[in-house]
C-alpha cells in the first residue's frame, strides 16, 4: 500500500510539474531557422573560360548554399567551396567530396568520421571518390578540378563529423 501511495504522489507531482508554465500556450514554439540559405536550392554554376565553376558556400549551421547542381559530361568542372562561418577550424571545417556511383554515402561517411589524421578522408576510401577538396576553415576557399563523368546523378557531401547527418549533402546531375 505504501508503494502505491508513493507512486500516486510522484505521478501527481509529475503532472503538476509538466503543467506549470504552460497556461495559455496552445502550440509549441518553432525552433529558429538557420541563418544560411535554404538547403533546397540550386547551387550556382558559372562558365569561366570553358570551365564549369560550381560556387558552393558553407557556414556554421552545417549547410551548403544548396543541395544540387548540374554540369555537362566530359567538360572541366572546378568546385570552389568557401567557408563563410566564424567558428574555429578545430570545431567547424567543411569540404566537398564527390562519390562514385554505387557508394553507400552513409557507410562512407561513418568510415571517414574516424580518420581525423587524414582530414576525415582515409586512403582506404579514396577508391570511392571522384573528386574532393581539402577541409576549409573559417574564411577560407578550397577548390578541386575534375572532368565531369558520364551522364547521371552523383552524391556529394561534407566529411567533417556530424555534417552529413545534419544535411550537408546533395546531388550533382551530369547532363549531356
Amino acid at each position: 500500500m505504501r508503494k502505491f501511495v508513493i507512486f500516486v504522489l510522484f505521478s501527481l507531482a509529475g503532472i503538476v510539474w509538466t503543467s506549470c508554465g504552460k497556461q495559455g500556450q496552445t502550440e509549441p514554439v518553432a525552433p529558429p531557422k538557420p541563418v544560411s540559405g535554404p538547403t533546397d536550392a540550386e547551387i550556382p554554376v558559372v562558365l569561366n573560360d570553358n570551365v564549369q565553376v560550381v560556387q558552393i558556400t558553407a557556414d556554421d549551421t552545417m549547410h551548403y548554399n544548396g543541395d544540387r547542381f548540374t554540369v555537362h559530361a566530359g567538360q572541366p568542372v572546378r568546385v570552389e567551396l568557401t567557408n563563410k562561418g566564424n567558428r574555429p577550424a578545430t570545431e567547424m571545417e567543411h569540404d566537398f567530396v564527390l562519390l562514385k556511383p554505387g557508394t553507400d554515402a552513409v557507410m562512407f561517411n561513418l568510415e571517414c568520421a574516424q580518420a581525423k589524421a587524414s582530414g576525415y578522408l582515409p586512403p582506404s576510401e579514396m577508391g570511392n571518390v571522384i573528386a574532393n577538396t581539402s577541409l576549409a576553415g573559417p574564411g577560407l576557399t578550397v577548390t578541386t578540378t575534375f572532368t565531369a563523368p558520364a551522364a547521371g546523378q552523383y552524391t556529394f557531401l561534407c566529411n567533417f563529423p556530424g555534417h552529413y547527418a545534419a544535411g550537408m549533402h546533395g546531388t550533382m546531375t551530369v547532363g549531356p
